[in-house]
């Protein structure tokens, strides 16, 4: 008989199996080409006081979201209200994971702000924009390039000293005048309650009128999604003017010489409900009541039912809206 041969050892068909089963996990083939260089945006912040005059030694806290501050700090308005932030963008691949040599990018600044100066309450907001960076690897697309270009962005801020907040009837009352002090402590006890209900407090937010107080604000929207469908009167009246109508009844009544509250909030509406394309025109929705029935409302000795039933909201429109640039120029 004669010997059995050897059987060929099986590494070679092995590493073949593993390298051909490694190669179609790993998927198509990355993008090897670099980012464009870092890329600078030129924002310029200009803060101005409630009469548009520059605000100068304002300070500015900024909280890096994408991208981050060309320069450290700190930073502050100079004589004309002006505060230089060059940014220096975030680079995101459009293309990632793709097997392209294209090079497509969109170029990111986003950030959380705040400015304060002496004497004045702070604002704080949030700040984003974005450009574009497009090179194409195959010759006859390089038509479709973008370079990457970041045009000067400029924001306007406006701080307001807690006097502002006054209107007529207030505005020239002396110091430690009994109604103006209650109105503005209503302010800084109530001022994130109103935002927390779709709106802000309005410049000037307090006006007196012989026995009547009126108390403006800002129209956000509607805090509940489930009141998006409603008539704007109902919008409002449910999700601010009724809650409201309770802060006041129980922080800022009784007051010196109020017999009458108007709470008015501003917002705008299409002047025609047949046509979405028209001009929108300010409107306010005011709730007007005596000030012991919403004294009452706040005690609970008034269903809010029947207080809406006998107070019911009214539209008030007004003039056309006035185009405001893109990012708060003025």
């Amino acid at each position: 008989m004669s010997p059995r041969r050897a059987a060929r050892p099986p590494w070679p068909w092995l590493l073949l199996t593993l390298a051909l089963g490694l190669a179609a996990c790993a998927g198509p083939t990355q993008d090897q080409t670099e980012p464009p260089p870092p890329m600078v945006q030129e924002i310029v912040i200009r803060v101005l006081d409630m009469k548009d005059r520059p605000l100068a030694g304002a300070s500015l806290e900024v909280t890096p979201l994408q991208g981050r501050p060309q320069d450290p700090g700190p930073y502050k308005s100079d004589g004309q209200g002006l505060i230089q932030l060059p940014w220096r963008t975030l680079a995101l691949n459009q293309r990632a994971g793709q097997a392209t040599q294209d090079q497509v990018y969109a170029l990111v600044t986003s950030l959380d702000y705040r400015i304060e100066a002496p004497g004045y309450l702070p604002e704080q907001g949030h700040f984003q924009t974005a450009g574009h960076y497009r090179q194409m690897a195959r010759p006859e697309l390089k038509g479709i390039d973008i370079p990457a270009a970041l045009s000067k962005r400029v924001l306007t801020v406006v701080l307001h000293r807690l006097q502002d907040l006054l209107g007529p009837g207030l505005e020239q009352r002396p110091a430690g005048d009994p109604l103006a002090k209650a109105c503005l402590d209503f302010y800084e006890k109530n001022r994130q309650v109103a935002k927390d209900l779709g709106a802000e407090l309005a410049w000037p937010a307090f006006i007196a009128q012989g026995d009547l107080l009126r108390v403006r604000l800002n129209w956000k929207g509607a805090a509940w999604s489930a009141l998006g469908k409603l008539p704007l009167p109902a919008q409002v009246s449910l999700s601010t003017g009724l809650p409201l109508a309770l802060l006041v009844g129980e922080d800022l009544l009784p007051a010196p010489g109020v017999n009458r509250v108007s709470l008015e909030v501003l917002s705008e509406i299409s002047p025609k409900e047949d046509d979405p394309l028209a001009a929108p025109v300010r409107a306010r929705v005011v709730l007007e009541a005596p000030a012991a029935v919403m004294r009452d409302l706040a005690a609970g000795r008034l269903d809010p039912d029947r207080f809406l039933a006998k107070h019911p909201p009214r539209l008030e429109q007004e003039g056309p809206l006035a185009v405001t640039p893109f990012g708060g120029d003025r």
